[in-house]
């Protein structure tokens, strides 16, 4: 979309996935796919700043992977998952602190979400949605 604005004093700023260009605005693929063994050392991922914000579909095939929620993130972090393999996809923490309504951390099944949210504290997280003990 774009902005037309006769108003000098206005001041705009672009979130995460959004692109400011003057005054038009684009909006980010907030999208990212990340396979294993290619992204992955040994069956772990870690989730870094990059990743802040995506929808990460998890292409894991038969394979069980684990995403590592390391401390350091950046404030506010906020990541979904999307398990696209039959294999169990386990988030787990690195000292930092998972809530989970029902104690699970790991992705429901196949085709199921999940989403992360950073809490109060930097090392403080929800986890979100189709989850399984």
């Amino acid at each position: 979309f774009t902005i037309s604005s006769t108003d000098t004093n206005t001041i705009y700023s672009a979130g995460s996935g959004i692109v400011l260009s003057g005054t038009t605005f684009n909006i980010d693929n907030l999208q990212k796919v990340v396979t294993y063994p290619a992204d992955f050392t040994g069956t772990n991922y870690t989730l870094t700043n990059a990743d802040m914000g995506y929808s990460i579909s998890i292409v894991n095939g038969a394979t069980a992977v684990t995403i590592t929620v390391p401390t350091g993130l950046q404030s506010k972090m906020q990541v979904g998952f999307i398990q696209d393999g039959t294999a169990d996809i386990t988030i787990t923490p690195s000292t930092t602190t998972l809530h989970n309504a029902i104690g699970g951390y790991k992705i429901k099944g196949q085709y199921d979400q999940v989403f992360l949210e950073q809490g109060i504290t930097n090392a403080d997280y929800y986890l979100l949605g189709n989850t399984k003990l």
